[in-house]
């Protein structure tokens, strides 16, 4: 039995929030849903932009670099990626598009196949369109 008994099943897409008025504040939980063996917690984002650096990748055995995009606007966006080692070096490059009202979760080497075994390095985001992304790091667990 989950100690969550919402979390029957598995839920993937996107949560907007409309107030109308300041202060609210919250974040998004999420992982393996029905025991939460694991789990990550990352802050609502406020507001959608069209540059971004995202200070981690370690694709490296034993840990994980995932990137999500939410497009919240009403025309596609397309979005290019640069991951950089941390002495400056481009490692690879991509671009993808994300739809109107779309969300994209990848891990950093299959959005830029280059960047995998690559550890110490940083990811540039821009985009035409203002849009919502987040980088999330993580180890993974040994049995």
């Amino acid at each position: 039995m989950s100690r969550f008994p919402y979390a029957q099943s598995d839920f993937i897409g996107s949560l907007q929030v409309e107030v109308d008025g300041p202060g609210v504040i919250g974040d998004v939980i999420f992982g393996e849903s029905l025991q939460l063996d694991y789990a990550a917690a990352l802050p609502l984002r406020t507001r959608p932009f069209m540059e971004a650096v995202f200070d981690q990748v370690a694709n490296v055995e034993g840990f994980f670099t995932g990137l999500a995009f939410y497009n919240p606007g009403s025309a596609a966006a397309a979005i290019d990626l640069q991951v950089v080692s941390a002495d400056g070096t481009l490692v690879g490059e991509a671009t993808t598009t994300i739809e109107a009202g779309q969300r994209i979760a990848k891990l950093v080497p299959e959005l830029v196949s280059a960047s995998a075994g690559q550890a110490g390095a940083y990811v540039l985001l821009e985009s035409d369109k203002p849009v919502i992304a987040q980088l999330i790091f993580g180890a993974l667990r040994q049995n």
